[in-house]
C-alpha cells in the first residue's frame, strides 16, 4: 500500500432517490422506510432549507411521505440529518406556477397522457419506477412539453414565470450538490 492510499480519506457512497411529497400505490412510507433500512444510510440529506427545519418538525398538520419515512428510519439510529435546500421563493410564485402547469395541462393533451402514465407507473412500481431511465425520461419529455406549449402560448408573462421557475430549480439543484459536497469536505 502506497503513502497516498494510507492516508487518504474513505470514500462515502451517495445515493440520490427519487420520491414523491404524497403517497401513491406503492409509494409509500413503509417502501421508502424500507429502501432506507436497506441502504442503511448513516448521513440523510434532506430537501429542505437549514432554516425550515425548525418550523418543519414543529408543524405536524402535513408530514411528506419523505419526511415520514426519514422519521421513522432515524428512531434508535445515529444518523446525521442535513438539510441542503436554498432557494427564496419570489412573490406570487406558487400561483404563478399553478397558473402555467393550468395553461400547459389545458393546452397540451400528450402532457394530460404522460402524466396518467406517470401516475400509474409510480402506483404500481413504486419507488423502483422512480428512480429508472424511464421515468428520467419521462419527466424530461413532460418537461419539453411544458417548454413547447408556453413558447406556442405566445403569452410573455407565462414566458416569464417559466423562465423564474426553471431558474430556480437550476439555482436549487446547484445548491444542494454544493451543499452536499461542503458537508462531504
Amino acid at each position: 500500500m502506497e503513502a497516498d492510499e494510507e492516508d487518504a480519506a474513505p470514500v462515502g457512497k451517495i445515493t440520490l432517490i427519487g420520491t414523491l411529497h404524497n403517497p401513491l400505490g406503492q409509494c409509500h412510507v413503509d417502501a421508502l422506510c424500507s429502501l432506507l433500512e436497506a441502504l442503511a444510510p448513516e448521513v440523510i440529506f434532506e430537501e429542505w432549507r437549514p432554516v425550515d427545519v425548525t418550523a418543519r418538525d414543529a408543524d405536524m398538520t402535513w408530514q411528506s411521505l419523505d419526511r415520514q419515512a426519514i422519521a421513522r428510519y432515524v428512531q434508535g439510529r445515529a444518523v446525521r440529518q442535513v438539510p441542503v435546500d436554498a432557494y427564496e421563493l419570489p412573490p406570487e410564485f406558487r400561483q404563478d406556477i399553478d397558473r402555467l402547469l393550468d395553461y400547459v395541462v389545458a393546452h397540451s393533451p400528450e402532457y394530460r397522457s404522460l402524466q396518467c402514465v406517470r401516475d400509474e407507473e409510480a402506483f404500481q412500481y413504486g419507488f423502483a419506477y422512480l428512480n429508472s431511465p424511464p421515468w428520467a425520461a419521462l419527466r424530461q419529455r413532460l418537461q419539453a412539453l411544458v417548454e413547447d406549449t408556453i413558447a406556442e402560448s405566445g403569452d410573455a408573462d407565462l414566458r416569464q414565470i417559466l423562465t423564474t421557475w426553471t431558474n430556480l430549480v437550476r439555482q436549487r439543484e446547484v445548491a444542494m450538490v454544493d451543499n452536499i459536497y461542503a458537508y462531504a469536505r
